[in-house]
């Protein structure tokens, strides 16, 4: 019998293992608070919520999606009645260990122009992050079955004991109400989750670096503070993220050219790379630009670069940028983003939500070596990917 052949020599092995579960998946239709979800109330704890289809005779008596859904009524409540901020909670979930956790509502808020606003919230329990608010002329319709979806990437903010918070704050005035229904969490496994930063601490997170090539001005994390845009224009998603504002400088700046660099990154172990992250940039002067490359230590390879408005006119209307940057894996590598102001008075970039997810393996070194055997089925491979040439692997290795 001819012996196994371990083979090793420049070939690519792309195996992608994809799973999905589901972590969240409650559409209310019992009528009722599931078990595992609470209300809690600050404030006049005798506001008006429920479970089921609109009460109200001022609404059509639709709902969402014409079975249950859970409502806040502050018209119910009462006028000259105390102030009160109302929270339905989620059970908590493990939403660790997935490349991509996603969810999804469907939500109604009716305003009457007294301050009032809805929220969507997530957190660990303890601390709640804002994903999506609604207040003053941002509302879904005057009906509950009016309704508008949300849907965010869960990834930047994982935990084991991940909670969503739906809250309502009648801003101690007269006003409509609110509504959700239909939520649903789920969680996919689809290679090696490499990078995911959300910039949500507020700070240049661990591993990352800045630095002025031109001017001495470099990359910022936060929400911006641009006395030019609204206060809902100065973030990508609503929560901080890394942003160059030249606008903001003044016209008395400095010409202004900024990079911002990920963190160092092994890259050799997965065949197949992608990356996706939410930017906004807008253009004043000619040559103002945002740069976005993958530096491998020698060369900077160059995976986009816009010289024309990407979102705005604030940072909160953005874009989605998913690219695939298998062919520029390396043993060392790190994203490099470049924001030159063109030697103007420029307008701004922001960056938020970067994503690496590595997928499948690499067989070009010799301890991934795949074996033959006579009479298996056929494997079949290629050597688009391969990184280190022809490995020498001892004796029998072909």
């Amino acid at each position: 019998m001819r012996p196994a052949v371990t083979l090793v020599a420049l070939l690519s092995l792309s195996l992608t293992a994809q799973s999905q579960a589901v972590l969240l998946d409650e559409d209310f239709d019992g009528c009722s608070l599931p078990s595992g979800w609470s209300v809690d109330i600050e404030g006049n704890q005798d506001a008006v919520w429920y479970v089921g289809t609109p009460l109200n005779p001022a609404s059509d008596s639709t709902s969402i999606d014409g079975t249950c859904m859970v409502i806040v009524d502050d018209d119910a409540t009462g006028d000259a009645t105390p102030a009160f901020v109302w929270h339905l909670v989620s059970p908590a979930f493990d939403a660790m260990g997935y490349t991509d956790v996603t969810f999804s509502a469907d939500v109604h808020f009716r305003n009457a122009g007294e301050g009032a606003s809805f929220s969507v919230e997530v957190g660990d329990g303890t601390t709640w992050r804002t994903l999506r608010r609604y207040s003053g002329a941002d509302f879904t319709g005057q009906q509950f079955s009016a309704a508008g979806s949300v849907a965010v990437d869960l990834t930047f903010v994982a935990t084991a004991t991940t909670q969503l918070r739906f809250s309502y704050d009648d801003n101690g005035g007269f006003a409509w109400w609110a509504g959700v229904d239909n939520v649903v969490v789920t969680g996919e496994t689809a290679g090696t989750l490499l990078l995911a930063e959300g910039f949500d601490d507020c700070a240049m997170p661990s591993g990352w670096s800045t630095d002025a090539v031109r001017g001495s001005d470099t990359w910022q994390f936060g929400r911006a503070s641009n006395t030019n845009l609204g206060d809902a224009q100065q973030s990508i998603d609503g929560s901080c993220m890394a942003y160059f504002d030249d606008d903001a400088l003044g016209e008395a700046a400095a010409p202004s050219t900024a990079i911002l660099y990920g963190p160092w990154l092994d890259l050799r172990d997965v065949a197949e790379l992608d990356l996706s992250l939410d930017f906004a940039f807008r253009r004043a002067v000619a040559d103002e630009h945002l740069g976005i490359y993958l530096d491998d230590g020698t060369e900077w390879h160059l995976v986009d670069v816009y010289s024309t408005d990407q979102g705005g006119p604030g940072f909160d209307v953005s874009r989605r940028l998913t690219t695939d940057l298998s062919t520029l894996r390396s043993a060392r590598a790190r994203l490099v983003f470049e924001y030159g102001d063109g030697g103007g008075w420029g307008w701004f970039a922001g960056i938020d939500n970067v994503k690496l997810v590595g997928r499948g393996q690499i067989n070009d070194q010799c301890e991934r070596a795949v074996t033959l055997r006579p009479g298996e089925d056929a494997v079949v491979l290629d050597n688009r990917l391969a990184l280190d040439g022809t490995p020498d692997c001892g004796a029998g290795a072909r």
